[in-house]
């Protein structure tokens, strides 16, 4: 006869940040986007695009493999002056990895 476990497998709390949400100072990552990856984006600047980009590929975080790469695309489009193209791969690397740098790695230093 087999007799069902009654020990219960421990819930993980989700981590708690102390930045990023509503009312909380931004964290690293999101104030350096705020503040240098937006407004050149929005300047329409390859030259400063391509610029920021390329900083952004010496930062991969852990396990986002694809980082460098996609990083490297959208500056090799800022310089070619294909400024939605560059706009694209931050698009790409959002999409693959937004959601699980908000959840694990937002309060890593930038």
């Amino acid at each position: 006869m087999v007799v069902p476990s009654t020990t219960a497998s421990p819930v993980t709390a989700a981590k708690q940040f102390a930045c990023g949400a509503k009312g909380q100072k931004s964290c690293p990552m999101q104030g350096w986007m705020k503040s240098v990856l937006g407004p050149a984006t929005s300047s329409g600047d390859p030259e400063k695009l391509a610029k920021a980009l390329a900083y952004v590929a010496t930062k991969p975080p852990p396990g986002m493999g694809e980082w460098v790469t996609i990083s490297n695309d959208g500056v090799a489009k800022a310089k070619a002056g294909d400024i939605e193209g560059a706009k694209t791969s931050c698009k790409k690397c959002h999409d693959l990895y937004k959601d699980t740098y908000k959840r694990t790695l937002r309060d890593s230093p930038w």
